[in-house]
């Protein structure tokens, strides 16, 4: 049901914001945005993937939120009328759609369906970022990893016969800065996680089994 509900928010992203605003294409690694900055735009993803991550004075990094095709960025600091609190970076070419603000709440404003689709999709966003807060009060460096894959592998997951396959090839860095850990760290548990039958890395795909 979860994945249903998902999948019509994205698609109601799709039908109202596909043509508003303009179209921007960005390169892997690129900087959307910084954080400290008073929303002007609200985004559409119309393809490839970004993170949205925190950074403390020491330069350690804490994603938060992985998103792709269908997703939105900026909608709570637009609504908030906020400065942005996480950075925004892309992990590959990415294609959007540049809406303002105005636009963006006028639409929500006129359209009931379109209303529920973003509130559907914020509290979605709530439920991936509670398991986290959930992890890094109670859980060791293990126990959030393995939660991590799990959630991963329910939010993103394709089921083949090797098992549930995560759809891109996660580093062990990458996978350190949604812990708040090291890649070391990662590292020395993912090949435990291995030996025990928890995930399978095949062609430096993750498994689920």
């Amino acid at each position: 049901m979860q994945k249903d509900m998902v999948d019509f928010y994205r698609r109601c992203n799709f039908k109202y914001f596909s043509e508003y605003g303009q179209r921007e294409d960005y390169p892997p690694k690129f900087m959307i945005g910084c954080g400290g900055v008073h929303a002007e735009h609200v985004y559409l993803i119309l393809g490839g993937r970004i993170r949205q991550y925190f950074v403390n004075s020491r330069g350690v990094e804490k994603t938060m939120l992985l998103l792709s095709k269908g997703d939105m960025f900026g909608e709570v600091t637009a609504l908030q009328r906020d400065m942005d609190q996480v950075a925004t970076q892309t992990l590959t070419k990415v294609s959007v759609r540049k809406i303002p603000v105005a636009s963006f709440e006028k639409a929500l404003r006129e359209n009931a369906e379109l209303s529920f689709s973003v509130a559907f999709m914020l509290s979605y966003k709530i439920r991936i970022l509670m398991p986290q807060i959930q992890d890094a009060s109670f859980c060791n460096t293990e126990e959030r990893l393995k939660n991590l894959l799990i959630r991963l592998s329910v939010q993103q997951g394709v089921p083949v016969s090797q098992g549930i396959r995560l759809p891109r090839k996660y580093t062990h860095e990458e996978l350190a800065n949604m812990i708040s850990s090291t890649r070391s760290t990662v590292s020395r548990i993912m090949k435990g996680l291995a030996e025990e039958g928890f995930i399978k890395i095949i062609d430096r795909y993750i498994y689920l089994s």
